[in-house]
């Protein structure tokens, strides 16, 4: 069974889904397992494996959601006896058992619409510091395996309508550097109601602040508008796609660790 838990752990992670490994430590007394027991708890509640069943695990199973939230591992004692300390389970096998949790979040996405130059160095930069590199651009020849290879995904197409069609999550990363102003615009229009954890626009501070009296006018709120980050990037006189890409990368990286993503 563990095996199984450890294969769908590694499942989830690659579909961009959390989980959570809940194992065993320690017990005392009667308790349905020992030591070495394990539980992957799914980010929607779902499970794969036991740590004893009952009410032992049903806590065990809120305890690891809390973990998945906060991606904070945890060791909690449980007891099988009302009178004992630790968290009440509701059973009265008598017994005592420690848990240690793992949240296992599933690597940051990185949505990148625009494969130029500073496209090219962006996910070859942000896919070696972690992240995972989906890149859309609508000019087939600029978006290619070879070109990209370290890409896990590669959107061609109508870039509206697969913003439309994408799903975000507060961890996911979105960035718009495509070759038209007015795409970038409009992209921005669509996703950033979605509300990923960081979306940023390669920008002039002139367009800058157009884009943002733009999105005033077409009715985002002033909250949404400052999630913005234009222009991206931290400032490190950058002048080279290569230079840039390390200056947003950057920018990404503190965005994900400030704000725990």
């Amino acid at each position: 069974m563990n095996s199984e838990i450890f294969i769908e752990a590694g499942r989830l992670a690659e579909s961009g889904k959390g989980s959570c490994l809940a194992v065993v430590t320690a017990t005392k007394g009667s308790t349905p397992r020992k030591a070495g027991a394990m539980m992957l708890v799914r980010s929607d509640g779902s499970s794969i494996g036991t740590v004893g069943g009952g009410g032992a695990e049903a806590e065990a199973r809120k305890e690891a959601l809390k973990a998945l939230q906060d991606g904070q591992p945890r060791l909690n004692k449980f007891t099988l006896d009302e009178d004992a300390e630790g968290i009440p389970t509701g059973s009265i096998c008598g017994g005592k058992i420690e848990i240690f949790f793992m949240p296992m979040r599933p690597r940051n996405v990185l949505y990148l619409f625009g494969a130029g130059h500073v496209g090219k160095a962006t996910a070859a930069i942000a896919s070696q510091a972690g992240f995972r590199v989906e890149i859309f651009d609508n000019r087939p020849k600029l978006l290619t395996p070879e070109r990209h290879p370290e890409a896990a995904a590669l959107h061609r197409g109508n870039c509206l309508t697969q913003a439309r069609e994408l799903t975000l999550r507060p961890e996911d990363f979105v960035i718009l550097m495509t070759h038209r102003h007015e795409l970038d615009f409009e992209l921005l229009k669509i996703l950033l109601p979605k509300n990923p954890g960081y979306i940023g626009a390669i920008a002039s501070r002139k367009k800058a602040a157009l884009f943002r009296k733009d999105l005033a006018a077409a009715g985002h709120t002033s909250q949404q508008i400052e999630k913005v980050r234009m222009p991206i990037g931290l400032s490190i006189s950058a002048e080279t796609p290569e230079e840039i890409a390390i200056a947003i990368v950057a920018q990404l990286i503190e965005v994900k660790r400030s704000q725990n993503l």
